[in-house]
């Protein structure tokens, strides 16, 4: 407790004694960092012809204090990111801010590239994606000219190296790539039974749906068929009797008029007989 109360008085007093000049200044030592001094460097850029950004940073054993401040000189947001395990970065708020603020990228990004413990207090505005990348970009040259970052070409220090951190031995690289692998195949295992249980289950019931509907479906057929069967039946029924209605009314006529016929034609031929013997007997009693 002691020990981060010293820390954070050194960083406000360094702060409050070079936000103020807009001229570069030199470096100052008070011992070597990595024998346990402490290392600060100030200076000022301004970017985009009206944006002042102010840069303080303090090398500490093992860790890396800095501070972006964009016109004025207010500590703004105060944000805590470390290495951890397996290769991943932690980033957290100390005072005020969030996880999603401006100073947290930029927090993550120089422990990635550091391998260090970065204190990193931020006051750029939220949106304001170029000075955030103009600020970012200023200070890793800085670091990179002050050595706290290797060159690409020299390659980056391992985090594990910088931190000190045993590495694992064969055996316990083994073991532990034994039970991820047990733990992926039971995994893979749980998954298939799963996946097939489902599939079954979506199948059962994708039959059992198309049975219904097919069933459901012959019996709509069914009952529609029989109902058109009996219309047509019965229309059939009622156009058969009426015509035959039709036909018997027209046979009758008929056949009554031609009993009429038969009946006047053989009411003629007996006038004609009448006729025929009235005359016979005529000529008898003449002669």
């Amino acid at each position: 407790m002691a020990s981060g109360e010293s820390d954070l008085g050194a960083l406000t007093q360094a702060l409050s004694s070079s936000h103020m000049s807009k001229e570069k200044q030199p470096s100052y030592s008070n011992g070597d960092a990595d024998a346990g001094g402490v290392q600060v460097t100030c200076f000022t850029e301004v970017v985009h012809d009206s944006t002042t950004l102010h840069f303080q940073i303090i090398r500490l054993p093992k860790q890396i204090y800095a501070w972006i401040g964009c016109n004025s000189g207010k500590l703004g947001h105060l944000y805590a990111a470390a290495p951890t395990r397996p290769s991943t970065v932690s980033v957290t708020s100390i005072v005020a801010g969030s996880s999603d603020n401006t100073g947290s990228g930029i927090a993550r990004r120089l422990v990635s590239r550091t391998g260090l413990n970065i204190i990193l207090a931020c006051n750029i505005p939220k949106n304001n994606p170029m000075v955030e990348l103009d600020a970012e970009k200023l200070l890793v040259q800085k670091l990179l000219s002050l050595g706290y970052i290797r060159p690409k070409s020299q390659g980056f220090l391992p985090i594990r190296q910088e931190l000190s951190l045993p590495t694992p031995d064969l055996k316990t690289y083994l073991a532990g790539r034994s039970v991820i692998m047990k733990r992926v195949e039971e995994f893979a295992l749980h998954t298939r039974a799963d996946i097939i249980r489902r599939a079954e289950e979506f199948t059962s019931r994708t039959r059992t749906e198309i049975i219904k509907r097919v069933e459901e479906f012959a019996s709509h057929k069914r009952t529609d068929i029989i109902r058109r069967a009996k219309e047509i039946a019965s229309r059939t029924r009622t156009e058969i009797n009426m015509r035959a209605k039709e036909i018997a009314s027209r046979t009758r006529t008929k056949i009554n008029k031609r009993a009429e016929e038969f009946a006047a034609r053989a009411e003629i031929n007996r006038r004609v007989e009448e006729f025929s013997f009235t005359r016979e007997d005529s000529n008898y009693k003449a002669s």
